[in-house]
C-alpha cells in the first residue's frame, strides 16, 4: 500500500524513472543486476518506442512501466554511484523495481545490498526494510502483479512476508558467455535442407492455444501478447490457417530464454538446436541472454552446459501473492 504522495508505508520513498537511465547503473553490478538489466532491455519503454523485434503482424506488447528506485532522478544525466554517494545512499543502499509489461503478472526488484562482499548486521537490516517497503508499493501501484519472481534468495523470505503466499522451487540463473552478451555457438546444428518440410517463423498470436497446451507457466493471453518474441520451427502453410509451431522458444518479458519445446515426432533431430541458434542471433548483442533452470532438470542443466553457459553463484525464487495458486 501507498500513501498520496508514492510513499510506501513507512519512511521509504520511491522515484519513477524512465527504464534507459538506470542501465549503465545497472550495468555497473553486473552480473547481480543481469535480470533487471535485461528486463529493460527486452521492453520498449513508452509507447512511440519500436518493438525490440520485428514482427509487423504480431501485435506489440505495452511499454515497460517506470522503474521505481529509492533515489530521485538526477537533474542531468544518468544516476551513478558518484550522484549515489552525493546523495547518501551509497553503491549498497539502492533499490530498483519494476513490474513487467501486462499481460505478466509478475514484478522484478534489485537491492544492491547482493553485490556487498561482508555487509554488517545493521546493513541488512536497513536493506530489508527497503525491500519490504518497495514490494508494498509495487503491490498496492500493481495490484496484477501477483508474482515476484527471479528474487534473490537473500531476499526470498521478506518476499514471502510481504505477499503472503507460497514461495515455488529454487532455479538457478545460467548465463550465455561473457555475462550473457558474448556469442554462444552451436555445434551441430542441422541445416534447412535436413527439414525440408518446415520453415523458420517467428511466432504468431494463433500460436497462443497451441503453446498453452504444452506449457501451463503463463497465461494463453501471455503467449498472445509475446508472440513476435518466439522463436519457431512450424510446417509450411499451404492454404488456410498458419499451421501450429513444431519446436519453439521463446524470449520472455524479463528478457529470460524460456519455454523450449519439441513435439514428439520432431524429436532426435536437432532442431531445438536450430531453433536455439536462430533465436540467440535475434538477441545476441542487445539483451543479456540467460534462463532459469531448476535443480532437478539436469537435461536443461547438460544442454546449457554445452553451449558453455554457467550458473550464478545463488538461487532465485518465485514468490505467489496469497490469493495466487501456482498452476505448476
Amino acid at each position: 500500500m501507498a500513501t498520496d504522495d508514492g510513499m510506501p508505508k513507512g519512511d521509504i520513498k520511491l522515484y519513477p524513472h524512465n527504464p534507459a537511465s538506470v542501465i549503465s547503473l545497472l550495468e555497473s553490478q553486473l552480473p547481480h543486476t543481469l535480470v533487471l538489466l535485461a528486463t529493460i532491455k527486452a521492453n520498449r519503454h513508452a509507447a512511440s518506442d519500436p518493438s525490440p523485434v520485428t514482427a509487423s503482424d504480431c501485435q506489440v506488447p505495452p511499454p515497460l512501466p517506470p522503474v521505481f528506485t529509492n533515489f530521485p532522478p538526477p537533474h542531468a544525466g544518468s544516476p551513478s554511484s558518484e550522484y549515489l554517494d552525493s546523495i547518501g545512499v551509497g553503491p549498497y543502499g539502492w533499490i530498483v523495481a519494476v513490474a513487467l509489461p501486462e499481460p505478466s503478472e509478475q514484478i522484478r526488484f534489485y537491492h544492491s545490498l547482493v553485490a556487498h562482499p561482508s555487509p554488517s548486521a545493521d546493513e541488512v537490516a536497513v536493506a530489508e526494510a527497503v525491500v519490504e517497503g518497495t514490494l508494498r508499493f509495487m503491490a498496492g501501484r500493481y495490484p496484477t502483479q501477483l508474482v515476484c519472481g527471479a528474487t534473490h534468495e537473500r531476499w526470498e523470505p521478506v518476499a514471502r512476508k510481504v505477499l503472503g503466499g507460497r514461495t515455488q522451487v529454487p532455479t538457478y540463473i545460467y548465463v550465455a558467455p561473457g555475462s550473457g552478451f558474448g556469442t554462444t555457438n552451436i555445434t551441430g546444428v542441422p541445416s534447412p535442407e535436413a527439414w525440408p518440410e518446415l520453415v523458420l517463423d517467428h511466432g504468431r498470436e494463433s500460436d497462443k492455444d497451441f503453446i498453452f497446451s504444452v506449457n501451463h507457466y503463463r497465461p494463453k493471453e501471455y503467449y498472445g501478447a509475446r508472440a513476435a518474441h518466439l522463436t519457431v520451427l512450424r510446417p509450411h502453410r499451404q492454404t488456410g490457417a498458419v499451421p501450429p509451431p513444431e519446436v519453439f522458444v521463446q524470449c520472455h518479458g524479463d528478457g529470460s530464454l524460456g519455454a523450449l519445446h519439441t513435439q514428439p515426432a520432431f524429436r532426435r533431430r536437432g532442431l531445438a538446436k536450430a531453433v536455439l541458434a536462430a533465436h540467440f542471433r535475434r538477441y545476441e548483442g542487445h539483451v543479456p541472454q540467460f534462463c532459469y533452470i531448476e535443480p532437478d532438470n539436469s537435461a536443461s542443466i547438460a544442454l546449457f552446459g554445452s553451449l558453455g553457459w554457467t550458473p550464478l553463484p545463488w538461487t532465485t525464487y518465485w514468490v505467489y501473492e496469497k490469493s495466487v495458486q501456482p498452476s505448476v
